[in-house]
């Protein structure tokens, strides 16, 4: 178990041959220069491809703030119902059924043959047609590293939810409510992948994610609960074991959050957990030009006041992180080691032949639009199936929940303190700003290393107190002048 990095989902390399740069082509039917991978052509051809559409009226619902109103919910839902509607009635036959259609924003995701493609990129609807990519899963614990004081004990993340999209939660586990679903912990949840109501985990991936985010301490091993042993979780299943993560059931997750953040108002979404992304290809830039329906769905996650903790992935880049971390509304979370635990071989991969605290993990991909670093290497976590522990659970996948953890913990003590919680730009610059910078030999880059106690003091000291709301809200007449309007764009 030791030194294993997760690595659930089957990687199909071929759908990533384009995903780098966009190239240029010369439009040879009406709307070609709307695909935005342009090599999906040349697939469609061979046969069909999955992709998500983005349609007219989106720049309405961008950014869109619904303050918990279920009246807007309902209104912008029924607008964006419409124009999904309207484009897969008259696409009929020529595509499949959809297989995603976001609530709050007008995408969907499909599979084309070539003739479809050519006939979803001529119509005067559609805006975006992009690669419906493949995704994959990617802490002595390692808290005391992030220096959380008395904050963690008097906080704890109390009065926030956060949400692990992942592989599912065993809730069944002592750690993370220990009954049936839902329970005092996992408060809420949906399976994407097999598209149930029971997010149960089919791997023990998120399992492990959740307990090192918010699970309760057992006083077993070496675990001594999560980083927010208050926080309530949502367990949000994206995949189907042994078949991959497509993009458009993730984005389905981080919609979901949207509509249900206020479900239970004591204790709001307010952080979610995402330790998957991309293998084999990586940006030093920001990849929203590349994923622009992805980049919509984070930007209204932002706008409502949700941070999206992203890993920034296992492959040992020194210049480049994986997609989703690479989106500019994420907050990318690398990791480093939370002690010396000796040499570590990762195989092929990369070997450290020595390691330290605060070591940056030889594995963990690195850039300059790299948010955060986070613990550990080895770390003992729930496990599944049962009421088992994961000795060794390694991976960037187990530096984001830590670094959501913390984030959850920030938030509590900002709400109790100030009567409002702190916007996705406060949030993330308090915890760059107030990181204890970390070098990565491999890149040369120096990245923030999460520190919950300088965080929340420099909070204390009045460095949060000019706070923005965290997104634009728009008024209920303003809002029908937009839904009145919206298709006719």
């Amino acid at each position: 178990m030791k030194n294993k990095i997760i690595s659930i989902a089957l990687i199909v390399a071929a759908c990533f041959a384009d995903m780098i740069f966009l190239t240029p082509v010369s439009a040879s039917f009406p709307g070609q220069e709307k695909i935005v991978n342009p090599s999906l052509l040349d697939r469609s051809a061979k046969g069909s491809v999955s992709v998500i559409v983005t349609l007219k009226g989106y720049k309405e619902f961008k950014d869109f703030n619904f303050q918990g109103s279920r009246t807007q919910f309902k209104a912008v839902q029924t607008k964006v119902a419409n124009l999904q509607e309207k484009v897969i009635s008259e696409m009929g036959t020529r595509m499949t059924k959809p297989k995603i259609r976001l609530k709050n924003l007008p995408i969907f995701s499909t599979s084309v043959f070539k003739d479809g493609l050519k006939s979803l990129a001529a119509m005067d609807d559609v805006v975006f047609i992009e690669e419906d990519r493949i995704q994959e899963l990617h802490t002595a614990q390692g808290i005391p590293l992030m220096n959380p004081g008395d904050f963690r004990s008097s906080y704890g993340g109390a009065g926030v939810a956060i949400a692990i999209v992942d592989s599912g939660v065993n809730y069944k586990h002592p750690a993370l409510g220990g009954g049936g679903f839902p329970n005092a912990k996992v408060i809420g949840g949906y399976d994407f992948g097999d598209n149930d109501s029971d997010p149960m985990d089919s791997v023990g991936h998120g399992t492990a994610c959740s307990a090192l985010a918010a699970g309760t301490d057992t006083g077993t091993g070496a675990y001594i609960g999560g980083v927010a042993p208050e926080a309530k979780i949502y367990a949000l299943k994206i995949m189907q074991e042994g078949v991959g993560i497509p993009t458009s059931a993730i984005l389905s997750a981080w919609d979901w959050c949207i509509s249900h953040q206020y479900d239970d108002p004591e204790h709001p979404i307010m952080i979610v957990s995402a330790s998957l992304g991309t293998p084999m290809y990586h940006w030093s830039d920001y990849c929203d030009s590349d994923a622009p329906g992805p980049a919509l769905v984070v930007g209204n996650l932002k706008a409502n006041g949700i941070a999206l903790f992203v890993s920034s992935g296992n492959e040992g880049q020194p210049n480049g992180i994986s997609f989703s971390a690479c989106l500019l509304n994420t907050i990318a979370v690398g990791a480093v080691y939370d002690n010396d635990i000796g040499s570590q071989d990762y195989g092929t991969l990369c070997q450290d032949s020595a390691t330290k605290a605060d070591q940056v993990i030889c594995y963990s991909n690195s850039a300059n639009i790299l948010d955060l670093l986070a613990p550990s290497a080895c770390a003992y976590s729930a496990g599944y199936p049962g009421t088992g522990y994961e000795e060794c659970f390694n991976g960037t996948s187990a530096a984001c929940p830590y670094a959501a953890g913390a984030a959850a913990v920030i938030q509590s003590y900002a709400k109790k303190k100030t009567g409002k919680f702190l916007s996705v730009d406060k949030l993330r610059r308090l915890m760059k700003d107030k990181g204890d910078p970390i070098r990565d030999r491999k890149s040369g880059i120096t990245t923030p290393r999460v520190n919950i106690s300088k965080s929340i003091e420099a909070l204390g000291a009045g460095e949060g107190a000019r706070e923005d709301s965290g997104g634009s809200s728009v008024p209920l007449d303003e809002l029908r002048n937009i839904l009145k309007d919206a298709i006719r764009q």
